[in-house]
């Protein structure tokens, strides 16, 4: 099983995960959480995290922001024009996601964006409350 990320607007690949040649001996439990986030940008397409006021984030697996990712085969519209522009003026598509990235490049989803730019709830991401569906629904 490969962990993987993407989006329709991304035809539809973006991150995927695998193991760097100098994680090899890492331990299992080591593994195991790098396995857990979404992977690295697959060639072709580049990501970064911004702040709220577009201001580049560092990739340090701490600091948090919002998702953008470009590259050539990510949608540059919507069909008939529904909804804003996708791209902002340097070509970069909004995820919606908020994300980590660590230094090593491999990108984690923390929450989601609902439209206005502001998390669903501040006590409990999305991502949370999903993952508390899932498990309703797997007993």
């Amino acid at each position: 099983v490969i962990h993987a990320w993407g989006m329709t607007e991304m035809s539809p690949l973006g991150t995927a995960y695998s193991l760097k040649k100098k994680h090899i001996n890492l331990s299992l439990d080591e593994k195991i959480e790098l396995s857990l986030k979404q992977g690295r940008a697959v060639y072709g397409i580049d990501m970064k995290i911004v702040d709220g006021f577009g201001k580049e984030l560092p990739w340090d697996g701490e600091a948090f922001g919002n998702l953008l990712v470009r590259g050539p085969w990510i949608t540059s519209g919507y069909f008939k024009g529904e909804g804003d522009d996708a791209l902002d003026n340097d070509n970069w598509f909004d995820t919606g996601d908020v994300a980590t990235i660590d230094p090593m490049g491999y990108m984690q989803i923390t929450d989601r964006l609902r439209d206005d730019g502001f998390a669903i709830d501040p006590c409990i991401t999305l991502a949370e409350a999903e993952e508390a569906v899932w498990q309703a629904m797997a007993r």
